[in-house]
């Protein structure tokens, strides 16, 4: 797979087929401060920059914790007592530690989701 040529590395290229000048009053095509700011729009790196700044807002859907918070709160109906709904998440998803139902339970109760 071809990768793109920057625009930076492009007039890099071209430079040398440019005829010689012999007037130092010619304006340029841009200003350079133009051309160095499309050049950095165009790199490999800003691309690369941004794609890590969108990863980090991906979570994976569907993970084991997400799942059973889900059943945690289906759980927390007054009749269930922590151990229980830990008991019941241990036995759809593998080991749930106690300590890490309670700690969700107290979090739901603080924002107003569970009494």
């Amino acid at each position: 797979m071809r990768q793109p040529l920057s625009v930076a590395a492009l007039l890099a290229a071209l430079a040398p087929l440019a005829p010689a000048s012999t007037s130092a009053s010619a304006p340029p095509l841009l200003p350079s401060g133009q051309v160095a700011a499309i050049a950095n729009e165009l790199s490999g790196e800003a691309a690369k920059r941004n794609l890590e700044g969108l990863a980090l807002f991906h979570r994976q859907r569907g993970s084991p914790g997400e799942e059973y918070a889900y059943e945690a709160l289906n759980f927390a109906d007054g009749r269930h007592t922590v151990q229980q709904v830990a008991d019941e998440l241990s036995a759809e998803y593998g080991p749930v530690a106690v300590d890490l139902v309670l700690e969700y339970l107290k979090a739901l109760q603080r924002i107003g989701v569970v009494e």
